[in-house]
């Protein structure tokens, strides 16, 4: 966020975008990328399947708990 603050201080003294944005080091992407806020992609599981070497079944183990 430092370096779109930035950019927009250049702008405000006359200097074209590009150079803008190279002085900064960043993209185009990058200074007009809004992030959403939300957590993106599969929600985690509380289960996973495994395989019992012993038996050659599959159960269902909870995941275990990070500390």
């Amino acid at each position: 966020m430092e370096k779109v603050s930035l950019v927009l201080e250049y702008r405000a003294q006359g200097m074209s975008f590009e150079d803008c944005l190279s002085i900064t080091g960043i993209t185009r992407n990058q200074f007009y990328h809004k992030p959403k806020g939300n957590k993106q992609g599969k929600p985690l599981s509380k289960d996973t399947k495994w395989r019992n070497p012993n038996t050659n079944q599959m159960e269902k183990v909870p995941n275990a708990k990070s500390c």
